[in-house]
């Protein structure tokens, strides 16, 4: 939790150790709240120092998921 918004954070293992997949969820009401969260996500201590020890990090695909239905 951030907040009251819900998150999620996960990996997917496909092969050897190497062929590892990260992926982390924020659900938001709009961009803009999701903008916010991501802001405060990246400058938190933990995040800065996860980001500086964990190596190098590439964006392999970012996507938006919106509810049409809610029930």
């Amino acid at each position: 939790m951030i907040g009251t918004r819900m998150m999620g954070l996960g990996a997917i293992n496909m092969g050897d150790v190497d062929g590892a997949t990260h992926y982390t969820v924020f659900y938001g009401e709009n961009l803009n709240d999701l903008d916010v969260i991501l802001e405060k996500v990246r400058a938190s201590k933990a995040y800065k120092e996860f980001s500086a020890t964990r190596g190098d990090q590439e964006i392999i695909k970012s996507f938006m998921v919106r509810d049409l239905l809610r029930f």
